[in-house]
């Protein structure tokens, strides 16, 4: 592309999209060959198209549109382009052809402007995709005459992705979250403007949604279907007469500490008004499942202390980054970079970063406090043991971030606050030090948790977190804070464990059933009866959990029996499938999944 706003340059773009596709189909999903980056430099690109891959409606995946700058580099699609009629439903930059995608992916688009210009109302901005954890942020995406269709569609079923630091302006819808399975958004520091019919239409997909600022007509967020759930925090909703806030026609909803103003309603249900306060405290459609309390209807969420993942300089000079190459790293995938990669970590540069596609390690590598930002790249990194030993400590947070197809990554031996942002792990993170207080931020990331990597005595804050452990429990929380805004587990095993006084928030998340089915528990040594594993198993410890699941068609024994196994005590009481609002929808219109159900609110406190 010539990024000069002159040229037409959507052949530049479909031709790199379509190299690196070829790239994906040559060599395979978890090859480190297939990982590329298309890398936006600041300028206004003119686009006449959509930016797809050539070929067939086949899935795609690994796709990273990456700008240099959200307020510099701008794709701009032309006045009154053919093919982006009223009606159309278009898209400018497209993520997947086809409508189902269950292949892993780490997809990315980040820090750019997407504008589709004027008189193109069937235009959208964005179609993004991706099973797993996929992330999308720093963008902009622009109507100039306020005539666009949809800003933001997730249309490919499934797709789970994070959505952070976005601004929509001027469409008929903001959001568009469409399908049924395995279907989930996170989306956070979000602000849309001027919509004309809704902020965020929610049909049969489910979202969480924190820190939004809606300017706008219609509802901040039109839900359609009993199929769907959304949960909004800390957001701010500035309406017009006569309009509704928030309009759930049907579905679940969960909404605390919201600020509404201008609208004639706050909360609507199937068109029926039920709130016009100017706060949202805390309100639950469904009343709250407190099985140990003696008045349920009146419990309220755990409210957990919320943290943002700290701040992290980019540096502009790139002195202060430290080339592995520049150190003697091979970076074929088979050559040991273990010592080259120790000297680059020791070099006292604050930024580290791996520039090809694959590297080795026989040696741990220690992170000096010197360090403060990792950037892989999307290379693929592989160890005997621990690629990285966070050994020092320091008071300047630590982050990892942009790795592909990585095995053990990272032991936490010193009590400095490390984040993960966009990383594949087999096993991401151990943490060796017991300390009181250690904090983690995770986002948009796998490997996390796992029997043998439990979270102890820490705080965890996580974002679309996706760890697919088939044979014992997933994300483990032992004396711990751990905070989840979307996630995904697959298998019938637990997907939460939290003990001895521990507390856990699940605000929205899917227990993605699958083909493999929940399995019983064996009688244990005191002759108890047999039990299913439960999606949380809580032990003495705090719960407050909303989630969902999905499961498959042909299979209606199996999936998980009991969603909620809660002991305080010598007292267990158990939540089932049945007790839950039932969520129809899928592959077959007007069938219903198998154990297929929605957790609105569970919440279990424990006693001090």
């Amino acid at each position: 592309p010539k990024a000069m706003g002159v040229a037409d340059d959507t052949d530049a773009f479909v031709r790199a999209y379509t190299f690196v596709h070829g790239k994906v189909r040559q060599y395979g999903v978890h090859s480190s060959q297939s990982s590329y980056i298309i890398y936006i430099p600041n300028g206004e690109y003119r686009l006449s198209a959509p930016i797809a891959f050539a070929g067939e409606r086949e899935t795609t995946v690994s796709t990273r549109f990456i700008g240099q700058s959200r307020e510099k580099t701008i794709l701009r699609l032309m006045d009154n382009c053919p093919g982006f009629e009223k009606g159309k439903a278009q898209a400018l930059i497209v993520f997947n052809k086809a409508a189902f995608n269950n292949l892993e992916t780490k997809s990315a688009c980040r820090n750019l402007t997407i504008n589709i210009g004027k008189g193109n109302p069937g235009a959208i901005g964005l179609d993004f995709s991706g099973a797993n954890a996929n992330l999308v942020e720093n963008i902009a995406i622009i109507s100039e005459d306020g005539q666009g269709a949809i800003g933001l569609h997730a249309r490919v079923d499934p797709t789970q992705a994070y959505y952070s630091d976005i601004l929509i302006d001027g469409f008929d819808y903001g959001v568009s979250v469409d399908p049924f399975h395995a279907h989930f958004q996170a989306l956070e520091h979000v602000t849309l403007r001027n919509q004309r019919v809704a902020g965020i239409r929610l049909i049969h997909g489910c979202a969480s949604i924190r820190k939004l600022l809606f300017e706008g007509s219609g509802p901040a967020i039109q839900q359609t279907t009993p199929a769907a759930y959304s949960i909004l925090l800390d957001s701010e909703l500035r309406g017009r007469p006569g309009e509704r806030a928030l309009d759930i026609q049907a579905g679940e909803f969960f909404a605390r500490n919201v600020s509404v103003s201008g609208f004639a309603s706050t909360i609507a249900l199937a068109g029926k008004s039920v709130s016009t306060d100017s706060h949202i405290a805390e309100y639950s459609k469904s009343p709250p499942i407190a099985p140990f309390s003696a008045a349920p209807e009146k419990e309220t969420s755990l409210d957990l202390p919320i943290l943002d993942m700290p701040a992290f300089e980019w540096p502009s000079d790139i002195s202060q980054w430290a080339n592995v190459d520049d150190y003697g790293a091979v970076g074929d995938g088979q050559a040991d970079d273990s010592s080259a990669v120790q000297k680059a970590f020791d070099s006292g540069k604050p930024a580290v970063c791996f520039p090809r596609r694959a590297y080795r390690f026989e040696k741990t590598v220690f992170v000096p406090a010197s360090v403060k930002r990792v950037n892989m790249m999307y290379s693929s990194l592989q160890g005997s043991s621990y690629v990285f030993d966070v050994n020092q400590e320091s008071d300047s947070p630590l982050l990892f971030e942009d790795g592909w197809d990585i095995g053990k990554f990272c032991l936490h031996s010193a009590p400095r606050t490390v984040c993960f942002k966009h990383i594949a792990s087999s096993e991401l993170y151990h943490n060796a030090n017991r300390e009181p207080g250690a904090t983690i931020f995770v986002t948009a990331s796998n490997g996390l948790g796992k029997q043998n990597n439990p979270l102890i005595r820490q705080q965890a804050y996580c974002r679309v977190i996706n760890t697919e452990s088939k044979q014992g429990p997933n994300f483990i929380c032992d004396d711990s804070l751990l905070w989840v805004f979307g996630y995904k587990v697959e298998a019938g095993v637990e997907n939460f464990v939290v003990a001895n006084g521990g507390r856990l928030e699940v605000l929205g998340g899917i227990a993605n059933q699958t083909a493999f089915g929940s399995r019983k528990l064996p009688a244990d040594a005191n002759g108890e009866l047999e039990y299913w594993h439960p999606v949380i198993e809580a032990r003495d410890s705090s719960v407050s959990a909303i989630l969902h699941s999905t499961g498959h068609w042909n299979r209606p024994d199996e999936g998980f029996a009991n969603v909620v196994r809660d002991t305080k005590g010598s007292e267990t009481r158990t939540l089932t499938w049945e007790n839950l609002p039932n969520r129809p929808g899928g592959n077959a219109p007007g069938k219903t999944q198998p154990r297929s159900f929605i957790l609105p609110l569970y919440i279990s406190k424990r006693s001090n």
